[in-house]
């Protein structure tokens, strides 16, 4: 099965024993939804003109999650902003996870268990049934930051999100988060993959890393 930036990220997020997100709660949905952007950067649907989203492939991407919200840029009456698309996706993160949370349910990655609150109120749980779509990840970021091997574009944009979701402990452990952060910010800026990466992914790669943060702390601090 092909897993795209959305599913790898929300595969990563999750506890591999417990089958909840352990990814921070405030940036999580703002990440997904640059996921979502950054994916249709990769298939050549959309660019960013005068700093807005511009649709320039209208062809399904054959993604379902991907697609239900490449249709609302679509849709929309004018070229709107990142910073306003992030926004519009993230408010509903837990759509966008929960989608492809069942599509890797469907494809026996993650099993579902249903379990109660004070016997009343359902709550699903959603641990590791196949891990080595999981573990093929993660042997490969851990190669990129440990052993310097070489990052393609959408490594280098997941690390990133990674970042991004404050799941740098989870995926490469407590030691050194720091300067793990450090060596992804690095990569970004002058990897092989960085200093090849197409002009409009790049603009909106960087603008989306400014404008989750910008997004996330704002509703931190209104709610």
């Amino acid at each position: 099965m092909n897993l795209n930036l959305v599913d790898k990220l929300t595969l990563l997020a999750l506890d591999d024993d417990k089958g909840t997100v352990v990814a921070n709660t405030m940036m999580f949905p703002y990440a997904l939804a640059s996921a979502i952007i950054l994916e249709l950067a990769l298939l050549n649907r959309i660019e960013i003109v005068d700093k807005k989203v511009k649709v320039i492939d209208v062809a399904s991407t054959n993604e379902p999650i991907v697609d239900a919200h490449f249709e609302k840029i679509k849709a929309s009456s004018k070229e709107r902003t990142i910073k306003h698309w992030v926004q519009n996706f993230g408010s509903k993160g837990s759509q966008i996870k929960n989608a492809s949370i069942e599509k890797m349910v469907s494809a026996d990655i993650l099993s579902k268990v249903e379990g109660k609150i004070l016997w009343v109120f359902t709550t699903h749980k959603y641990p590791t049934q196949n891990p080595e779509p999981e573990l093929d990840l993660r042997k490969k970021l851990e190669e990129i930051i440990a052993e310097d091997a070489q990052a393609n574009l959408e490594e280098l944009i997941l690390l990133n999100l990674v970042v991004s979701s404050e799941l740098v402990k989870e995926v490469f452990g407590p030691v050194n988060v720091k300067e793990t952060k450090a060596k992804i910010k690095e990569l970004a800026q002058h990897s092989a993959s960085a200093k090849s990466m197409h002009k409009a992914i790049k603009t909106i790669h960087d603008e989306l890393m400014m404008v989750v943060m910008l997004v996330a702390t704002t509703v931190v601090v209104t709610s």
